[in-house]
């Protein structure tokens, strides 16, 4: 059902636009299984969109028009050409959607949810006060937009650690655990229980390695900053480098 196609440099869309497809499958599954973020809110407005058009409003002038005053609440709302086209457009209130202060319970859901939201990174700075000259620092990161803050921190509870932060433009916020030992204890063993798909899978996986090495304290060696830059070389789509790489046996 659907097709994938290329989408940039790093990524591919996967599209549904048969309307038969999106009444007989799309439709059914996110009622059956709803979103649990503010794009809920976009989803009820696309879901009205798509029953109107099954009902051939969109071929009359009023019921475009309709259509046009939906579109202009979904997403990113209309763009130039379609506000000149329909100057008349009076977007329609978004819907209110009220996040349940434990909403997140189901772990394949968050499993699923980190594999498009998610990011495992390590991060090296400069710092005159360890003896290699450089700290390391692993992190767990999910981000959301603003709207979705009540979400971000049901993962607190849900996994009993980490914080979350307002960034700085108010635009976004961060989920993120740092400490090692939640990182061991908690973050590790609930992806090896549920695991992430796709290529984050990968660093995953290079995550666990520099967690392993970090645990050993081996971080704090010449030798094992120089492991840790290879893996973070590899690390995400950019390939940040702290350092010179040197080819050391991982």
């Amino acid at each position: 059902m659907g097709s994938v196609r290329k989408s940039g440099k790093e990524s591919n869309t996967l599209t549904v636009s048969s309307r038969k497809q999106l009444l007989n499958t799309i439709i059914p599954h996110f009622d059956k299984y709803p979103l649990l973020s503010q794009k809920l809110c976009d989803y009820f407005i696309w879901k009205d969109i798509v029953l109107m058009t099954e009902r051939k409003e969109h071929l009359t002038l009023v019921g475009m028009q309709k259509i046009i005053n939906l579109k202009a609440s979904l997403n990113w709302g209309l763009s130039d050409e379609l506000k000149k086209a329909f100057p008349e457009t009076i977007a329609i209130p978004r819907p209110k959607i009220d996040i349940d202060a434990q909403a997140v319970k189901n772990s394949n859901w968050v499993a699923g949810f980190t594999s498009g939201e998610g990011c495992f990174f390590l991060k090296i700075t400069k710092n005159a006060g360890y003896t290699t000259g450089y700290q390391v620092q692993l992190v767990f990161l999910l981000t959301q937009h603003v709207r979705d803050e009540l979400l971000l921190r049901n993962f607190i509870t849900f996994w009993g650690c980490g914080s979350s932060k307002l960034r700085s433009d108010k635009f976004a916020v961060d989920y993120i655990v740092t400490k090692l030992t939640d990182i061991n204890n908690i973050i590790i063993p609930f992806f090896d229980k549920f695991p992430i798909l796709g290529v984050k899978r990968q660093d995953f996986e290079l995550f666990k390695k520099a967690a392993k090495i970090m645990s050993n304290g081996d971080h704090l060696t010449q030798k094992g900053l120089d492991k840790l830059n290879i893996i973070k070389s590899n690390m995400n789509k950019k390939k940040f480098m702290a350092l010179p790489v040197i080819k050391v046996k991982i």
